[in-house]
């Protein structure tokens, strides 16, 4: 079954326990995030393990990552629907390539793209398809591509493997190497055998990986951990500290937190709240088996609020 986007451990913790033949399908991607420096996608890369683990334990069944991709974007034309995307998105300047030949040759009207038009409706929520004759791409990290991809793949996989398997999607596009397993893995960004990715290959890419399966990193697990008075760390702003990683300081298990973190720390106590009043709407849901007016509706609210608290978090 796939966890529906509510990849946090709460929202499963004993759900069908005991049932036999059970399966948790997570897809997990990068492609979503608010643009960022390349460490942060290979630090979030490797923090996936623990929330891989965290999960199996919690649900007390296998995961199985069932997606996941080399994007860091969401400029892959049609991503979210035909002409469509997310509000907002994409967030960064998406390349552009020629558009691909029609599969059904030149009787498939308006196909290729015509380049003398522009973008054409109708339209979604968003911004998505060919402008004269050219079509969307991931951006790319120019020279630095070919490295970070494949340094992101091996810490992806890392991560990916601390479950129960991986599917890649897709395995073939026709402009986007990025959503490609073909391509990228011509391109040299995928190892010769991904099936030999092991224990060594892991702890390579994901060196510090082993101590980020304590509950301080699934502070969802522990609510405790999230209303600790973490240490303030007087931090400079980015643009005074641009290109170095600020300093961070630790006491104990805790970590110095700055603005930044005091931010998500209300937003994971936010999202323990949410959370708790779900779990109060499904019991109130248990006690009336034939129903009960507004219940439902309260239900649902309740899963709403968790779903934006959680999503909050990376906000």
């Amino acid at each position: 079954m796939h966890d529906s986007f509510r990849g946090y451990p709460a929202a499963w913790q004993g759900f069908m326990k005991g049932c036999p033949n059970t399966v948790m399908d997570a897809h997990i991607y990068q492609a979503w995030n608010r643009p960022g420096r390349i460490t942060n996608y290979y630090d979030q890369a490797c923090s996936f393990r623990s929330g891989v683990r965290a999960m199996e334990d919690a649900v007390e069944m296998p995961l199985i990552v069932g997606e996941w991709s080399l994007a860091t974007d969401n400029c892959a034309m049609w991503l979210n629907g035909f002409n469509d995307n997310l509000p907002g998105f994409p967030k960064v300047v998406c390349q552009t390539v020629q558009c691909p030949a029609p599969y059904m040759g030149s009787e498939q009207a308006g196909a290729p793209p015509n380049e003398t038009m522009p973008l054409q409706g109708p339209f979604g929520t968003g911004v998505s398809g060919p402008q004269f004759g050219k079509c969307p791409t991931g951006f790319e990290w120019g020279g630095s591509e070919d490295d970070f991809m494949t340094t992101l793949a091996d810490k992806l996989q890392a991560s990916y493997t601390s479950g129960h398997g991986w599917f890649f999607w897709n395995f073939r596009t026709e402009i986007e190497p990025r959503w490609s397993f073909l391509e990228a893995y011509a391109r040299g960004w995928f190892r010769q055998d991904v099936s030999a990715f092991g224990t060594e290959q892991a702890k390579t890419a994901c060196p510090n990986s082993d101590a980020l399966a304590g509950p301080e990193d699934a502070p969802w697990l522990n609510p405790a951990a999230i209303v600790r008075a973490p240490t303030i760390v007087d931090r400079q702003t980015e643009e005074e500290t641009a290109g170095e990683q600020a300093p961070v300081e630790k006491t104990g298990s805790v970590v110095g937190l700055g603005p930044v973190g005091i931010a998500a720390a209300g937003a994971l106590a936010t999202l323990v709240a949410a959370l708790a009043v779900r779990q109060g709407a499904i019991q109130q849901c248990k006690s009336h088996r034939k129903g009960s007016p507004g219940l439902s509706e309260h239900l649902v609210a309740a899963d709403e609020g968790a779903y934006e608290a959680y999503h909050a978090i990376g906000a």
